[in-house]
């Protein structure tokens, strides 16, 4: 997938509109052979992956960065994770129980 600039644009009058800065052109490549042109829903079945995954890839070329998983990374979820203060009172509080010998304990 390659982005290349716009190579005609057309006026609108009269209208709002959004005008294309870069044209998305796409590649299937097969083992050691060049890379070949080809058209977009073809190519999105060959990879099984969707237009809204695509435009998510062609933003972050267009921004010049790789994309990152994000998964796990929610800062505003609360951790249910003990401070390591509780975690030792919780083991100090365990141990403090007596200890039975089990009946088919080796010893």
């Amino acid at each position: 997938m390659n982005l290349a600039p716009v190579k005609q644009h057309r006026s609108r009058k009269g209208e709002y509109f959004a005008a294309r800065t870069h044209s998305v052109i796409y590649y299937a490549e097969e083992e050691g052979k060049k890379k070949v042109q080809a058209c977009k829903k073809p190519l999105f079945g060959i990879h099984d992956t969707t237009s809204k995954r695509m435009q998510r890839l062609i933003s972050l070329l267009k921004a010049g960065r790789s994309p990152k998983d994000g998964r796990g990374t929610n800062v505003n979820r609360r951790t249910n994770a003990m401070s390591p203060e509780v975690c030792e009172q919780v083991a100090q509080h365990i141990e403090s129980f007596d200890v039975k010998e089990a009946h088919y304990s080796s010893s």
